[in-house]
């Protein structure tokens, strides 16, 4: 989950908050309070903003697009009529 701002964390309800908890790397999230877990995660993210945030995930691959080749065509060759 992207957070933009502390409020985020804040507004969060507890699937939210242990699901984020568990991508920043916080651990015992799953036995903490939820204000445990936003205290957690608040001081994570004051360190990442001072240091560097995790890694994002990845962008998906682009669609392989089909090349269409053009198709050559052979023009037949005139062949003129010998005396």
């Amino acid at each position: 989950m992207d957070i933009k701002s502390l409020d985020d964390v804040m507004m969060m309800k507890v699937p939210q908050l242990r699901t984020t908890a568990k991508e920043y790397g916080i651990v015992g999230f799953s036995k903490m309070k939820k204000a445990d877990m936003i205290s957690s995660l608040t001081d994570k993210l004051n360190k990442l903003t001072t240091e560097e945030k995790p890694p994002s995930p990845p962008p998906s691959p682009p669609p392989e697009e089909k090349i269409k080749k053009k198709r050559t065509t052979k023009k037949k060759q005139e062949t003129q009529p010998t005396d």
